[in-house]
């Protein structure tokens, strides 16, 4: 179940969805439907081809109501641990505050991860993400993503273009108390 942190350090649990609703995100469980298989696949480090797709085609049910109700058109899964390659250039690059052009859907299969947002007022807000949680983040939100200290997760990511969701950087400026 995710958490939402405030630059305050207060922290919530059930009321997340009101926080959320501020800023227009959309969060939500998802059961992660699927065979002990499928459980198995995600325990995994790294995935072949054949496991991507297999995780994908196990996932469709969650597709196939996001393209209906948000109108998602293209997915993505993301595999990232220690070990990958292509890990720390991800992380550098979703680390900066950023923005897309549409909305962004990500759908957490196992590992964490950590999305930070730029609340109206100028405050930061942390949310925790795991296994189940679905979010959907509206278009051009500052935002950053992260992982937690495991460095592992698999996610789906939802977009509406085959490019999927490019980054847009934008300045973020804390503000100063007086």
């Amino acid at each position: 179940m995710a958490i939402l942190q405030l630059e305050n350090r207060k922290i919530y649990g059930l009321a997340i969805a009101t926080v959320l609703g501020s800023l227009n995100i959309g969060l939500e469980r998802i059961s992660l439907l699927g065979d002990r298989d499928l459980h198995q696949v995600l325990e995994k480090d790294i995935l072949n081809p054949f496991e991507k797709h297999q995780v994908l085609q196990t996932t469709n049910y969650a597709f196939d109501l996001l393209k209906k109700r948000d109108g998602y058109q293209q997915r993505d899964l993301m595999v990232l641990h220690p070990g990958s390659p292509s890990l720390y250039p991800f992380l550098l690059r979703s680390d900066r505050w950023h923005t897309h052009t549409h909305a962004e859907g990500l759908y957490i299969l196992s590992g964490e991860c950590i999305l930070s947002f730029i609340h109206p007022n100028g405050t930061q807000m942390q949310l925790l993400l795991q296994p189940g949680d679905y979010v959907n983040i509206p278009r051009r939100l500052p935002h950053r993503f992260s992982l937690s200290a495991s460095l592992n997760l698999k996610a789906v990511q939802y977009s509406f273009t085959p490019e999927g969701c490019i980054p847009d950087f934008v300045r973020y400026q804390p503000l100063i108390a007086s």
